[in-house]
């Protein structure tokens, strides 16, 4: 057997057995709970994804950062209520979700969901998309199994049509994870395990996956699924929580890291965004997705002031909230909820 389709045979039959044996609980409890109308017979994965056979090449613009930006010291962007989008932008949503990840991208009618915070913060997201009429999810993205990136895309999975999800080739043991996996499978969603150098379009704009690189990685968050999305000249770096390993695994990849937005990894902590990386990626801005006093102590002092020290201008959405960036291509616009 084909070692891309044998992991793939893989890869269901685990995310399949985890389903099953969470069925067999459900079917033993449906008589109190009302559980039913799961069908765990139907096919998981069925067809090839829908990337680009022949993927166009990147434009490695990398940008330069500007040399009178601090950590916090933004451009007063104006508020998210201003935003318009026009049909030839590309839009990244940096919803706030309190401390976890969840961002949205559109261009042109094809859209893409990466995380969606903890499993109370699936409404908060549904109710986002619903304000932008948004009715199909092109590509879902779970970037690793931990509740404050997947915890909420269950909720998202019942509420709106998913086309594609592509999550990483590692199971969890956690109630959390199972709910997320049965969604799919009841939604019948094609599910693919995340491949580094696959790459997909989106629309006019193109994404690849960077990461994660090896499969005998002990903790979870070096398993997220890292993309690098380029739209014209312009580029973005999403990371979820790949820690100093997966960030060194990725450099010696090869990968043209260079972006101008980069998604600060694992919520702004110290585990994360080393020097060398920063260095590699080069971005102008820098967003970091944490909660309002949270208990990890996110963003970590180290990591601001070593983005500052680079001069990247960072927005947190613990501070300025939902942040939005958009892009013709040619260049960046930065607007935030406060």
């Amino acid at each position: 057997m084909h070692k891309k389709y044998s992991k793939k045979y893989t890869f269901i039959k685990k995310l399949s057995k985890a389903a099953v044996m969470l069925a067999l609980i459900m079917i033993m409890i449906a008589p109190a709970s009302g559980c039913h109308n799961i069908d765990f017979s139907l096919p998981f994965y069925t067809m090839t994804p829908r990337r680009t056979s022949r993927p166009k090449s990147t434009v490695n613009a990398t940008s330069s950062p500007s040399e009178n930006r601090d950590y916090n010291e933004t451009e007063k962007p104006q508020s998210t209520a201003d935003v318009t989008i026009g049909d030839g932008t590309l839009e990244v949503h940096f919803i706030n979700v309190g401390q976890g990840d969840s961002i949205f991208i559109r261009q042109g009618d094809k859209t893409m969901l990466i995380d969606a915070g903890e499993r109370d913060q699936g409404t908060v997201v549904t109710k986002y998309l619903n304000k932008l009429h948004i009715d199909n999810i092109d590509y879902l993205v779970g970037t690793h199994p931990h509740s404050d990136h997947i915890g909420g895309l269950a909720t998202v999975i019942k509420s709106i049509p998913v086309d594609n999800a592509i999550i990483p080739d590692i199971e969890h043991d956690t109630k959390t994870y199972e709910n997320f996996i049965v969604a799919l499978l009841d939604k019948e969603i094609e599910t693919f395990p995340a491949e580094a150098g696959d790459t997909y379009s989106l629309g006019d704009a193109e994404f690849k996956i960077l990461a994660p690189v090896r499969d005998d990685y002990e903790d979870l968050n070096n398993w997220s699924v890292v993309i690098k999305l380029t739209y014209g000249e312009k580029s973005f770096l999403f990371t979820g929580d790949a820690e100093s390993l997966a960030e060194t695994d990725i450099i010696n990849s090869g990968y043209d890291l260079s972006a101008d937005v980069l998604k600060v990894g694992h919520h702004g902590s110290a585990t994360s965004s080393t020097l060398k990386f920063l260095k590699k990626v080069s971005p102008e801005y820098g967003i970091i997705s944490c909660g309002v006093d949270n208990s990890y102590g996110h963003p970590d002092p180290i990591i601001t002031k070593r983005l500052a020290n680079m001069k990247i201008t960072t927005y947190s959405t613990h501070t300025v909230g939902t942040v939005i960036v958009t892009s013709d291509g040619k260049t960046i616009e930065i607007k935030t909820e406060k």
